[in-house]
């Protein structure tokens, strides 16, 4: 029985600088495949760390971090192969993180007038419902539209950073920019300037790594912002993992949501 085109190796349009098969006869693009290893790490610790979060405030958290660790295990199918299947994986994965932050924790005052939160999740599911088969009926209009999804949370950053009182969340706002910025920067840099990048072929590896920061830091940063205005009366705190403890080491961490209330918090 013939194996379905999309399922093929090297059946995706889109290919980056990064040679194949140079490495092992195993994996199309070796570099690009591995450096998605953080995405099996960071997001598996943040779901055991916003269990607290996930059981006062009555919030699913840890879909929107079992979804990142799709990303990385889509990623790294789609890379190794190089297939249209793996590619659309992939994307889907990153759309649907997305989706379900915004879901997650946008707060009520920037919900659509007057929608409650229950019926901004049928919203939130049925577009990405209706992107994802769009994903599937054009996957080259996908590839390049999908980073327009992440400048809504970018702007919501920027506005939880001019409201918030925590001067934590400031700083980490900031980072998770920074990394955003340096990451499209190099996936871009990587997929239209490739014959001038060749002596370097790697900077779609380290988009992976730069998003994945960035990514997850502002996601943090939502999902505090979430819980101060929301629920004021948890007083969220910034922690960072494993130095809770020791304040020098603050920064150094992967921080997440401290909820210090176990009672009395309110439901969505």
């Amino acid at each position: 029985m013939e194996i379905p085109n999309e399922f093929k190796l090297l059946s995706s349009e889109v290919d980056w600088c990064e040679e194949n098969y140079t490495v092992t006869p195993f994996i199309a693009e070796f570099w690009n495949t591995v450096s998605n290893a953080i995405f099996l790490i960071i997001p598996p610790i943040l779901s055991i760390k916003y269990k607290n979060y996930g059981e006062v405030l009555k919030v699913p958290v840890g879909y929107v971090w079992s979804l990142l660790t799709i990303v990385g295990l889509g990623s790294i199918y789609f890379h190794s192969t190089l297939s249209l299947v793996g590619q659309l994986v992939d994307e889907i994965a990153i759309l649907w993180v997305i989706m379900c932050a915004w879901a997650l924790f946008l707060p009520t005052s920037m919900l659509p007038y007057p929608m409650k939160r229950q019926s901004f999740y049928y919203l939130m599911t049925i577009l990405t419902v209706l992107f994802t088969i769009i994903c599937f009926k054009n996957p080259e209009l996908n590839h390049n539209a999908l980073h327009f999804f992440a400048i809504p949370c970018v702007a919501i950053v920027i506005y939880a950073s001019s409201i918030t009182k925590s001067e934590t969340i400031k700083k980490l706002n900031k980072i998770s920019i920074f990394w955003f910025v340096l990451g499209f920067s190099s996936w871009l840099i990587d997929r239209n300037f490739c014959e001038y990048v060749s002596a370097f072929p790697y900077l779609h590896c380290f988009w992976h790594l730069f998003i994945c920061i960035g990514a997850y830091l502002s996601i943090v940063s939502q999902s505090y912002f979430y819980a101060e205005i929301e629920h004021p009366e948890t007083t969220p705190e910034i922690k960072f993992f494993p130095f809770e403890n020791e304040e020098s080491w603050r920064f150094v961490g992967v921080p997440y949501v401290k909820i210090h209330l176990s009672s009395k918090s309110k439901t969505i």
